[in-house]
């Protein structure tokens, strides 16, 4: 299937608290966890939806934006003992590029 930003965001939005698997096609990178819920965001007249996936490790927040021609994905790791950010990793992946899948 050849996803496009409105499909994604139903997607996620039918399947909120379910596992779900992201994989970038042509790469081995891909994700998994539990779904969170779409919200919308107000950023100076621009409305962005958002949507936090949930993992296994507590300590990783992965967070994803849905623009018009690509969903950007921003992974943050935290030190559970001090709170700060010892990985920041904003990606960018275009819509044509995706496999979405349904987990159990």
């Amino acid at each position: 299937m050849e996803w496009d930003k409105l499909q994604l965001i139903m997607f996620f939005q039918q399947h909120e608290g379910h596992r779900i698997m992201l994989e970038e096609k042509n790469s081995r990178f891909k994700i998994s966890g539990i779904c969170g819920e779409v919200n919308e965001m107000d950023l100076c007249s621009h409305d962005l939806q958002e949507c936090a996936l949930t993992l296994s490790l507590p300590e990783v927040d992965i967070q994803f934006t849905f623009h018009e021609q690509f969903m950007g994905i921003h992974i943050l790791l935290e030190n559970p003992e001090t709170g700060m950010a010892e990985l920041s990793l904003p990606l960018r992946w275009e819509y044509a590029s995706l496999t979405v899948s349904l987990l159990s």
